[in-house]
């Protein structure tokens, strides 16, 4: 899929995908590349969201559903 990143009034041009079962990735032209795992966020029972983790840091990135 295709998306945009808008950081101060700047945006910025993206690509991703879903590659296997629980991995996404992320291109952002020229260079960057990252592959994320995939994993719901479960709150009682109801999936609230989407957690990404970088595979080479560890960071975490969540998003929830509105």
């Amino acid at each position: 899929g295709k998306t945009t990143y808008v950081d101060q009034g700047r945006a910025s041009h993206g690509e991703w995908s879903v590659m296997d079962d629980g991995e996404f990735s992320s291109f952002w032209p020229p260079g960057y590349r990252a592959t994320y795992a995939l994993r719901w966020i479960v709150e009682a029972g109801a999936v609230t969201g989407l957690s990404f983790i970088h595979e080479e840091t560890a960071d975490r990135f969540d998003g929830r559903y509105e």
